[in-house]
């Protein structure tokens, strides 16, 4: 869906824009003058724009940390296909529907800011705008990710029989050591673009060439189809 690539330009502008207008609080290789400053502007920012200074951070990484935790702990795959029409719109209008609250929201503050901010950041209505959007566009894709199955609750899916070629257990080592258990099942023929899955460990120790595995494509609340959790052996 918002692929890889356009996740990560949205995220790299939405960062450089975040640290063009938020207060730096380090004092690592600061001088005493420059920590003097950082502090006075920190409290000028904190006066003009509460409510950035409180909801920027979870803007910004909060779909960054939900990723981690969906790629960690998440069995949903979804098909491999373009996006539809159905979830464009969603996505566009999920997007436009945060970052017009946002706007609303912060333009308020941005209208009543005192003289001192004017002063400081002539520009800062630019810098936070295209802040907003990035953000809206990462926060409305996340929306969309995650409702399209956690609000799937009414369609049963497509029923999808197919013969298991391979079942493997395998682990892989990160780049601090740490051991990752990896437990796959490879079927034919293939169903969403995948010819292999990611299965619970009690589900592939029992999967055995040849055996028969159910698998259940659903075309999600806004319209991404993906391969439900449901995959029954026979």
């Amino acid at each position: 869906m918002f692929s890889i690539v356009s996740f990560i330009i949205h995220f790299v502008v939405a960062v450089i824009t975040f640290f063009s207008f938020m207060p730096d609080t380090s004092t690592k290789n600061r001088s005493e003058y420059q920590i003097a400053q950082n502090r006075k502007y920190a409290e000028l920012f904190n006066r003009n724009f509460p409510f950035l200074s409180v909801y920027s951070f979870i803007l910004l990484f909060g779909p960054f940390i939900y990723y981690i935790i969906y790629f960690w702990l998440s069995h949903i795959d979804f098909c491999d296909q373009p996006l539809g029409p159905k979830a464009i719109i969603n996505i566009i209008v999920c997007t436009l529907a945060i970052m017009f609250l946002l706007v609303i929201r912060v333009n308020k503050e941005y209208q009543e800011r005192d003289w001192a901010m004017k002063q400081r950041k002539p520009f800062i209505a630019i810098e936070i705008l295209l802040f907003l959007y990035t953000t809206s566009a990462i926060c409305g894709t996340t929306l969309v990710h995650f409702g399209n199955y956690a609000l799937d609750f009414f369609s049963t899916g497509e029923k999808h029989v197919v013969t298991i070629t391979k079942s493997e257990h395998y682990t892989t080592r990160g780049s601090k050591g740490g051991t990752t258990h990896h437990y796959v099942i490879h079927f034919g023929p293939s169903v969403g673009g995948h010819e292999r899955l990611e299965v619970p460990s009690s589900l592939q120790s029992r999967a055995k060439e040849n055996d028969k595995l159910t698998l259940y494509v659903k075309n999600g609340f806004f319209g991404i189809p993906y391969i439900s959790s449901k995959k029954i052996l026979n």
